[in-house]
C-alpha cells in the first residue's frame, strides 16, 4: 500500500475492505489512492509461509510471482554483506534509505533489504544461524520486470536468533607479545569460551569461563610472539549457543624496535613541531633505494606503477638485490604495463628474471579493480625480527609523483605488521615462495578478511585494513568519530557520501573540519555537500596532484589521543569496493603531528586562513594521568630523550634495563611534583642492542622498549 492516510488508519492484523489503483514501482506492484470501506476485524494472527532463499530469489520464473507481497518466513539462513562478509551489525547510515545484504541459506541466495526506519537498524546481527521473516519486496528497473526480490523485515522482531545474542563482536586488547585478551558483550548472561588456533603451526587452545555474564574477557597466554591466530568467540544460556564470526589476531613483536619513520617530498611548517620536526623536501627513491640496499634476505612489492628515471633506478636496485641473494617479488596493476611501468618490467624487471604478476592472474577476478597498492616488506622471509620493515603511503614510483606530486611515505620496523602484509601479499601472490600459483590467487573482490588488524608496536597502537575485504571505510568512519577538537584531511579524491556525511555530523558538534582537495570536478565528488555543509574545503592550487589519502585526528590538543589515517585508499566506492588497497590507522601524538605540519603547509598554500596552532600542555602544568612516552629518537645513538608526565605527587623511579633484567642507568629517582618531564640518556658508554626502560610510581609501572643503534 502507498497510501499514508490509508496506513494511519489501520493496525497490523487488520481484516479490511478496500478498493485502488493498481500500479507499479520497479516491478513492485503497489495499489495507492486507496480507500478504506471497513475494519471487520483486529489482532489476527498473520502466520508466515515457510520458503527457501532460492525460491524467492527464483519467483517469477515462467512470468508467475508466487511471493511478491507476502508475508515469508525463511528459516536457519546466515547474512553476509555484498562481498560475501560476516556483518557485525544491521549498519543503516544516515544517508542510506536502507541497505541490501545477502541472506543465504543451504539452497541459495536472496537480496535481505534493511530499512533505514526498521527499530534494529544499526544493532547487532546475529553472527551464526537464525530464522527471519519478512515481507517479499521488489526492485528491477527494466521490463519484464521479473526478478530483484527482496525479503524486507518489518521490526525486530522478526529476526529470530537462538542464544545469548552478541551485541559487541569479539576485539582484542592488552596485546603482549605472548598473550592477549578476547573481549565481546552478549545482550543476556551466557558463559565464555574462546577457541583459538596459532595460524603458523595450526596449534589448536581453548580457554573458557563458565560463569553467566553479559560482559565477556578472556585472556589466551602462552602465545607465540608476532604470530597470527584466528579466534572465535561464543557464548552458552542454557541448550542455546551464539558464535561469533572468525577474527584474525597477532600478538606482540619481540627484538622488533616499532620505529616508524614518516617523509614526505614537499615543505612542511615546522612552526608545528612537538616533539620533533618533520622531514619534509624528502627524496623519497632515495630513502627507498637506502632501504632496498640494506634488504638481507627478502624484498615484496605490491606496486600501481614503476616508471620514468627513478622507477628505472629503483628496478636497478631490486635486480642488484636480486644478484645478492636477496628474494624479490613484485606485483603492479596491469593497466599501467602499456605505459612506461611496462617499459621497466620488459628492459629491467624481467630481464633480470625477478618473478612478477599483475592483477588480472587471479583469472576469477581478472583484473576487476586495480591493483592501487604502494607497498614494500623488507625481510620478513627469513629475516630476524629487528631487519622487517613495511614501507607504504600514496607515493607512486614514477618521475611526476616524485618531483610533482605532493606525497607521504611511511616505514615501520615491526615483524607483525610485516607479516600482516606479506600474508596479503601471499593471498595476491598465491603462495608463499618465488612462485606464482593462478590457481590460488585472489583479487580485488575475491580477498578474505584474513589478517589481523590491531597491532601493538612496541606501545604505538596501530590498525591495518585491506580493501576491498575489510570494510576500511567504516574503520575510516571509526576513527573519524573519536574527534573531539579537529578533522585536517588531505585527498586526492573524495566520493564517498557515507564519509562527507560523517565530516558534517562531527561539524555540527564544534568539531573544527578542513579538507584539502586535488579538484572538485571527479564524478560523485562530495565538495558541492562539504562546502553546502560549512566545512572549510580548499582545491590544492599547484601544477602537481595533492596526492596524499590521510586525515588526521585531534593533532592540534594537547593531552587528547590523535590518530592518523594513511595509505593508498582513496575515499571513493572504488577503493572500498573494488580495488586492492592498504590503510594504516596509527594512534600517536608524534605521528599525528608530523602529518599536521605537512596539512599546515599545504593548507596556507591553498589559501586557508585559520592559524593552526598546538595546545599543548607546558612543563609544570598537570596531565590527566601518569605515563611514559616512547623515547626519541629511537632507534638512536649515543643520546635520547625520554618523557613522562605526572598526575599527581610520587616519588619516581625511572630505570633502564637490558635484556637479562641487569640495571644499566638510573634516570630519576626522586619525589616529583605534577608536570609533564623530559630527560636525557646518554647510552654512550652500552653497547649496540634492545633496553628497557621502566617508570614506576607506587604500584603504577610502564615499560618502552628502546634500541641504541652504536
Amino acid at each position: 500500500m502507498f497510501d499514508n492516510a490509508f496506513v494511519s488508519s489501520v493496525r497490523v492484523g487488520d481484516e479490511v475492505s478496500l478498493t485502488g489503483t493498481v500500479t507499479q514501482f520497479n516491478g513492485l506492484t503497489e495499489l495507492e489512492n486507496v480507500t478504506l470501506h471497513g475494519i471487520h476485524s483486529s489482532g489476527n494472527n498473520v502466520v508466515p509461509v515457510i520458503v527457501t532463499a532460492s525460491q524467492l530469489a527464483g519467483d517469477g520464473i515462467g512470468g508467475v510471482e508466487l511471493y511478491e507481497g507476502m508475508l515469508v518466513q525463511v528459516n536457519r539462513v546466515i547474512v553476509r554483506d555484498t562481498l560475501d562478509r560476516p556483518i557485525p551489525t544491521w549498519q543503516v547510515l544516515p544517508a542510506q534509505s536502507g541497505v541490501n545484504y545477502r541472506l543465504k541459506d543451504t539452497s541459495g541466495t536472496v537480496t535481505l533489504r534493511i530499512d533505514r526506519d526498521v527499530d534494529f537498524a544499526n544493532t547487532s546481527a546475529p553472527t551464526g544461524e537464525f530464522d527471519i521473516v519478512g515481507i517479499v519486496g521488489q526492485f528491477i528497473p527494466t521490463s519484464p520486470y521479473i526478478g530483484g526480490y527482496q525479503l524486507q523485515p518489518r521490526w525486530r522482531n522478526d529476526i529470530i536468533a537462538s542464544g545469548p545474542l552478541m551485541t559487541v563482536q569479539p576485539f582484542e586488547t592488552g596485546i603482549s607479545e605472548n598473550s592477549l585478551t578476547i573481549n565481546w558483550q552478549t545482550a543476556s548472561p551466557g558463559s565464555s569460551v574462546v577457541r583459538y588456533r596459532n595460524l603458523k603451526t595450526s596449534q589448536d587452545g581453548v580457554v573458557a569461563d563458565a560463569t553467566l555474564k553479559t560482559l565477556h574477557a578472556l585472556k589466551l597466554s602462552d602465545l607465540t610472539p608476532a604470530t597470527p591466530y584466528t579466534v572465535q568467540a561464543y557464548s552458552v544460556s542454557g541448550a542455546d549457543t551464539s558464535f561469533s564470526a572468525n577474527r584474525v589476531v597477532s600478538t606482540a613483536s619481540e627484538g622488533s624496535s616499532g620505529a616508524i619513520n614518516v617523509y614526505f617530498n614537499k615543505s612542511i611548517d615546522a612552526s608545528l613541531a612537538h616533539p620533533d620536526t618533520a622531514k619534509g623536501n624528502t627524496n623519497l627513491a632515495d630513502r627507498l633505494l637506502q632501504r632496498i640496499n640494506n634488504a638481507q634476505k627478502s624484498i615484496d612489492c605490491a606496486l600501481y606503477s614503476i616508471s620514468g628515471s627513478v622507477g628505472q633506478q629503483i628496478a636497478n636496485a631490486l635486480v642488484q638485490a636480486k644478484n645478492r641473494g636477496v628474494s624479490v617479488r613484485v606485483i603492479i596493476e596491469k593497466d599501467n604495463l602499456g605505459a612506461g611501468t611496462g617499459t621497466t618490467f620488459s628492459q629491467i624487471i624481467t630481464p633480470a628474471a625477478i618473478p612478477w604478476i599483475d592483477d588480472s592472474f587471479d583469472l576469477v577476478n581478472a583484473g576487476a579493480g586495480l591493483h592501487h597498492n604502494k607497498f614494500f616488506i623488507f625481510d620478513y622471509r627469513g629475516g630476524a625480527p629487528d631487519q622487517a620493515w613495511v614501507w607504504t603511503g600514496s607515493w607512486n614510483l614514477t618521475d611526476p609523483g616524485t618531483a610533482d606530486d605532493m606525497q607521504n611515505a611511511i616505514e615501520i620496523q615491526d615483524q607483525a605488521l610485516a607479516g600482516a602484509y606479506t600474508h596479503e601479499f601471499n593471498e595476491m601472490w598465491g603462495s608463499e615462495n618465488e612462485t606464482q600459483n593462478s590457481t590460488t590467487s585472489r583479487f580485488g573482490a575475491r580477498k578474505l578478511d584474513n589478517t589481523p588488524h590491531i597491532f601493538n608496536i612496541n606501545g604505538t597502537p596501530v590498525e591495518l585494513y585491506f580493501s576491498p575485504s575489510d570494510r576500511t571505510t567504516s574503520a575510516i568512519i571509526k576513527t573519524l568519530n573519536t574527534a573531539h577538537h579537529s578533522i585536517n584531511a588531505a585527498l586526492l579524491t573524495f566520493t564517498r557520501s557515507d564519509i562527507a556525511s560523517t565530516l558534517k555530523a562531527k561539524k555540527d558538534t564544534g568539531v573544527r573540519v578542513r579538507a584539502l582537495l586535488d579538484n572538485n570536478t571527479d564524478s560523485g565528488s562530495q565538495f558541492g555537500f562539504l562546502t553546502s555543509a560549512g566545512i572549510e574545503v580548499r582545491l590544492d592550487p599547484s601544477a602537481g596532484l595533492l596526492h596524499h589519502k590521510y586525515a588526521v585526528v585531534d593533532a592540534e590538543m594537547g593531552g587528547s589521543s590523535p590518530y592518523l589515517i594513511t595509505g593508498s585508499h582513496n575515499w571513493t566506492g572504488a577503493a572500498e569496493n573494488s580495488n586492492n588497497e592498504n590503510t594504516l590507522i596509527i594512534q600517536s601524538n608524534r605521528i599525528a603531528n608530523q602529518y599536521l605540519q605537512e596539512f599546515a603547509a599545504r593548507y596556507k598554500e591553498a589559501g586557508g586562513a585559520d592559524n593552526i596552532v598546538l595546545s599543548v600542555k607546558e612543563k609544570g602544568e598537570a596531565p590527566e594521568g601518569f605515563g611514559l612516552s616512547q623515547n626519541f629518537p629511537n632507534p638512536f645513538n649515543g643520546m635520547t630523550s625520554v618523557e613522562f608526565r605526572m598526575a599527581d605527587f610520587g616519588f619516581v623511579r625511572l630505570k633502564v634495563f637490558d635484556v637479562l633484567g641487569r640495571q644499566v642507568a638510573v634516570l630519576v629517582n626522586e619525589e616529583i611534583a605534577p608536570g609533564i618531564y623530559t630527560v636525557k640518556w646518554d647510552a654512550s658508554g652500552l653497547p649496540s642492542g634492545m633496553y628497557l626502560c621502566r617508570l614506576q610510581v607506587r604500584e603504577w609501572v610502564e615499560t618502552k622498549k628502546v634500541m641504541l643503534v652504536q
